[in-house]
This record gives structure tokens, sequence and C-alpha cells, in this order.
């Protein structure tokens, strides 16, 4: 059985109504890990995952897992065809 490739964000942003809630945020999520996102209440976490997620455009950066773009580049798949929850 192969493993799924890792979910990798790389510089997203995202604001609302002028103000930054992301700013470039990165990572990579490897499949079958624990990962936590800390951080004080209203630091961008769940708008981080809502981008993951695909709930939420990023207005910069890109998303994709293994050679599949996901978002950027003027390229969007919607939450229900990611198949990432």
């Amino acid at each position: 059985m192969s493993q799924s490739p890792p979910l990798i964000a790389e510089a997203i942003s995202r604001a609302f109504s002028g103000r930054t809630v992301v700013n470039r945020a990165s990572l990579s999520l490897e499949p079958g890990k624990v990962t936590a996102l800390v951080g004080p209440s209203g630091s961008g976490k769940t708008t981080l995952l809502r981008m993951l997620a695909g709930m939420e455009r990023p207005d910069s950066g890109t998303i994709q897992t293994g050679d599949t773009l996901l978002s950027g580049q003027g390229k969007y798949v919607p939450v229900e065809a990611r198949r990432i929850g």
C-alpha cells in the first residue's frame, strides 16, 4: 500500500476587510502523523485550516499534495474534490 504524499502550504496569506489574518504561512503535513496548531485566539489557526481543506481561498501562496496543485497560480480545487478533512 502506497502512502499519500504530504500536504504542503507555501507562503499562504488571507485577509478579511483589509486585516491580514494569515501572513505567508508555510507548513508540511505528513499523512498519518499528528500535528498540533497552537496560538492565541484570533491568530489565524481556523483560517489556516479552512484554507488547507479548501473552505477558504488563500489570497496568495500555494497549497499542494504531491505534484497536485490545489490552490495557487490561478488554480483552485474546491473542498469536495480535495479529499482532505
